[in-house]
């Protein structure tokens, strides 16, 4: 009864200028073929560094891999191939913070080239959402402003898709302004001084508070589960105790669970409306027994869910 994600996220670009974050730092790049423009999000602080590449370039490519936590550039030039990746070894000022590992996934059932500009035409949220929750796990958190200004405004009223739309440059580099100028947000200027971070760990806490919220010992599963997401996995899901939980839906239900207790208590589970009992097992070859609501766990004892009934 394991519950897996399969799917490997690395998101690319083709496109001379493409924007990108950097994992484990607060710096993005703008990529060109022969040139690099860099930016530290949180401290301002600039670079340019110029690139012995010549052209013509074909296949110029630029991947996020946040698999591996690493930007990759590559492509073929007058010389011939080449391949490097932004890190400390190729850029000395790009100093990499200690980032807890996490294998949090989710899948909502898109398998499409990974090519971001098209995922950006695209606009699909079952597509995007997963590679924008991804992405928070590979950079160090940043607060938001106390005040509402730009496209925070977005985010706090619970509009996900246009805050994708407004928020971010390239492959998921965020921004408070609207520098796309949808007119999604009253035209505000370029605010500058402020780190636009939080953006990207805002968005990943709502996107996941679609499928999974917690209130004291009480779990909410698929609590606010939105139509377009009618199937899809959630893996490791971290409690503020340190539980590990798993989640598989499809035809907008709810359908396995697994749990990995971190700490002995009881909880209390909120299941989607219409569902009364569910079986509980301690082992996939265990009979199991039918339970509603409170769950015992102990410590290191993995738990099992499924027959969700309505």
């Amino acid at each position: 009864m394991r519950i897996q994600i399969k799917e490997k996220f690395r998101p690319f670009s083709h496109e001379p200028g493409t924007i990108c974050l950097i994992p484990r730092t607060t710096w993005e790049a703008r990529i060109f073929p022969a040139k690099i423009f860099f930016h530290n999000l949180e401290t301002f602080e600039e670079k340019e560094v110029n690139l012995d590449t010549l052209g013509p370039v074909q296949g110029f490519t630029v991947q996020v891999d946040l698999e591996r936590g690493e930007v990759s550039v590559f492509g073929k030039g007058k010389r011939g191939h080449f391949r490097y990746l932004l890190d400390e070894k190729q850029f000395p000022f790009l100093k990499k913070v200690e980032i807890p590992l996490s294998k949090k996934r989710l899948h909502l059932g898109v398998g499409k080239a990974q090519d971001f500009s098209l995922m950006r035409r695209r606009m699909d949220m079952a597509e995007i959402f997963p590679f924008w929750l991804k992405m928070a796990l590979f950079i160090p958190k940043v607060d938001l402003p106390k005040k509402t200004m730009g496209t925070m405004a977005l985010l706090e009223e619970g509009k996900l898709d246009l805050a994708f739309q407004a928020s971010f440059q390239g492959i998921f580099s965020p921004r408070l302004s609207d520098e796309n100028f949808l007119g999604l947000i009253p035209e505000t200027g370029k605010v500058e001084g402020i780190s636009p971070i939080g953006i990207l760990h805002e968005g990943a806490k709502r996107i996941e508070e679609l499928f999974f919220y917690e209130e004291g010992d009480t779990w909410n599963f698929l609590p606010n589960l939105l139509k377009e997401f009618h199937a899809g996995r959630f893996l490791q899901i971290g409690t503020k105790e340190g539980d590990l939980i798993d989640l598989e839906w499809s035809k907008k239900t709810l359908k396995k669970a697994t749990i990995r207790p971190a700490k002995t208590r009881e909880v209390s589970l909120i299941l989607q409306r219409g569902i009364k009992t569910f079986r509980i097992r301690k082992s996939p070859r265990q009979k199991g027994q039918i339970a509603s609501k409170n769950v015992d766990l102990t410590k290191g004892q993995i738990l099992y869910l499924d027959r969700f009934t309505k």
